[in-house]
């Protein structure tokens, strides 16, 4: 007797066969790197030796705030053809979670915007060692090296071999920062973005275009932005060609008519303008209170002086929401005594 049973051969093969099949290798629960989310919170300040054109700067700050469970960000501004962003970001890449850097902005008017992700670490009882790479061309093409011992920080990046910066920061304060930690439960693992793909035709991952920027800060949570103007007291002529500089910071840099120089930690953004630029965008903030102070820098010397000029009252104070706008408006009204 010729029992067939082709129905039921072809339903245990397509089992077998299925259950031959490859698992995916799961996504990991951490990044290589996560522990660098902590450290870098805070605002940070030192000095910056620069391989580029645009010079060294004896003090520079930093306000690294998270803008999400997963994410920091920090922003500064020369003048409105120079800038620089700097973000870390939980993402994926190649079915793994990775900790990006994310850094770039303005250089004499050019844009640019690079991706490096993190591929080496080294974490003993004295200090923190991370390095970031080009996510598509490695270390040769960019690399930052970043350390950490106490409350310093050495930030030091290389572009084709080449010596691009160093910074060599302290935290100057962390209370800010750990506000923003507690209200978003920071850090966590959550991917922000999958980049696996986005690099495949590229020989690198350097943009100079923010149009083709897979990541751009339009998508970014929580950040604001101000949109800051200033006059002059009809008494004021200013002249063109002196500079106007504009501080914001976190806590009021006066008590009173007493200046607190030990508040200057709390710069958060900063930026100096010709004397007949009386507006300017800070864009990508963290949203808060802050205080701004303007100098019309008379003598050149960007120190006040007598001479100088300032608004008054001290410590305009204003709110940027979360993801809003602030349109705060200053005047330049009073002559620091001789």
């Amino acid at each position: 007797m010729n029992i067939k049973f082709p129905k039921l051969w072809f339903i245990v093969l397509s089992i077998l066969l299925l259950s031959c099949e490859p698992e995916q290798p799961p996504v990991e629960q951490f990044p290589k790197g996560y522990e660098f989310l902590n450290e870098v919170c805070g605002i940070w300040g030192g000095p910056v030796c620069s391989g580029t054109s645009v010079g060294d700067f004896p003090d520079w700050q930093t306000d690294f705030r998270p803008i999400s469970a997963s994410q920091v960000t920090a922003k500064n501004e020369l003048n409105k053809l120079n800038d620089i962003f700097m973000g870390f970001f939980v993402g994926t890449y190649n079915n793994k979670k990775v900790l990006f850097f994310r850094n770039g902005g303005y250089f004499a008017g050019m844009q640019r915007v690079s991706y490096l992700l993190c591929d080496s670490i080294f974490i003993n009882s004295t200090f923190k060692y991370f390095r970031f790479i080009d996510c598509k061309a490695g270390p040769d093409r960019t690399r930052s090296e970043i350390i950490f011992r106490n409350d310093s920080m050495i930030f030091s990046t290389f572009v084709n071999n080449n010596f691009h910066f160093r910074y060599d920061a302290k935290n100057l304060d962390r209370s800010i920062a750990d506000s923003v930690k507690t209200a978003l439960n920071y850090p966590q693992s959550n991917t922000m973005i999958d980049l696996s793909s986005v690099f495949d035709n590229r020989s690198d991952a350097v943009y100079y275009s923010f149009l083709g920027d897979p990541y751009p800060e339009t998508s970014h949570p929580h950040l604001g932005i101000t949109n800051l103007s200033y006059s002059f007291d009809g008494s004021i002529t200013p002249d063109p060609q002196k500079k106007v500089i504009i501080i914001i910071t976190a806590k009021p840099l006066f008590d009173g008519f007493i200046f607190n120089a030990n508040n200057l930690k709390y710069r958060t953004r900063y930026v100096i303008l010709n004397a007949d630029e009386t507006n300017f965008s800070f864009t990508y903030m963290h949203p808060g209170t802050y205080y701004i102070n303007l100098l019309y820098d008379v003598n050149g010397d960007m120190m006040v002086n007598a001479g100088d000029y300032i608004n008054f009252p001290f410590d305009q104070p204003y709110s940027l929401p979360i993801s809003g706008t602030a349109n705060p408006s200053v005047t330049i009204n009073f002559q620091v005594p001789y």
